[in-house]
């Protein structure tokens, strides 16, 4: 996994990192959309396809207009060159909070994330960030 961000430092593009893996988080092989490319610490959601679920996970943002909820983050990366990368429901680990309160470290999509925006409710961007 990429290193981490601290506060007050410009933004990187390493996605998200679980904080203490071995206990908040548990890795878990869920099915994924077919033909996507996506990187390694990616957050991870149920895609919806119109407003239907489709059985398969994929990147939250672009892939998911109508809202679908965090499910996780990738733990291992899907690239274009991947002898399944055209096949809808090839198995990837994906890290899962085992509660709510699971943490993770995380990259910040634009600009700079500061002490007061710690707690606050976001978003995730189009590609995941």
């Amino acid at each position: 996994m990429g290193s981490v961000t601290p506060i007050n430092t410009p933004n990187k593009t390493q996605f998200f990192v679980p904080i203490d893996a071995s206990f908040q988080w548990k890795l878990v092989a869920m099915p994924f959309k077919a033909s996507v490319a996506i990187s390694d610490g990616a957050a991870i959601g149920i895609e919806i396809v119109g407003s239907t679920t489709t059985g398969n996970v994929t990147v939250m943002g672009v892939e998911n207009v109508a809202g679908a909820d965090f499910v996780g983050i990738l733990a291992d990366a899907i690239a274009a060159t991947d002898s399944d990368y055209a096949t809808a429901g090839k198995l990837k680990m994906v890290f899962v909070p085992n509660t709510p309160e699971a943490e993770a470290f995380f990259a910040v999509g634009a600009g700079t994330f500061t002490a007061v925006d710690v707690f606050k409710t976001v978003e995730f961007a189009a590609n995941s960030l």
